[in-house]
């Protein structure tokens, strides 16, 4: 596999091809490249270029049949056999804790100190605008500058 041009990541923009060459042993447009490089939009960028990432519902929507029959969406084969996705039926699964049992996992998991500790969590799942620090150290590169400005809009997908 060969990549070129800006797909070689942000590592190899950074270094000559000869420095690159000298400082990893490695060919600059091979996996290796990637490899050596600290930063993670280097592997993200290479992902996007190779996998594809579909969920479920997608998939139900895009590429599935609907029996009438049954009710139910499924993906044919080429041999003609069906699948039919399952349907999905959440169930309540009721179990003891023993609180006073240092050994129980669930026990622990339920120690004040492990809910306090999760509680002072700040998890920046939505609003992530808001972690960016307002003076960093190096400013951002024009990708990551881009990929800044978007923090705010919604999600895609």
């Amino acid at each position: 596999m060969t990549w070129t041009g800006n797909q070689t990541g942000r590592i190899l923009r950074e270094l000559t091809e000869t420095e690159f060459l000298k400082r990893y042993q490695a060919p600059v447009r091979s996996l290796a490249a990637f490899e050596k490089s600290p930063y993670p939009d280097d592997w993200r960028d290479l992902m996007r270029l190779y996998l594809v990432r579909r969920t479920r519902s997608f998939i139900e929507a895009n590429y599935a049949h609907f029996d009438e029959d049954t009710g139910r969406r499924y993906l044919q084969f080429s041999s003609g056999d069906r699948f039919y996705f399952p349907v999905r039926r959440p169930l309540t699964v009721k179990f003891q804790v023993a609180d006073d049992d240092k050994r129980d996992p669930y026990a622990r998991l339920q120690a004040p100190a492990v809910v306090t500790a999760v509680n002072g969590l700040s998890l920046p799942r939505y609003g992530l605008g808001n972690y960016v620090a307002p003076s960093p150290e190096e400013p951002p590169t024009t990708a990551e500058a881009k990929s800044l400005e978007g923090l705010s809009e919604p999600a895609s997908g």
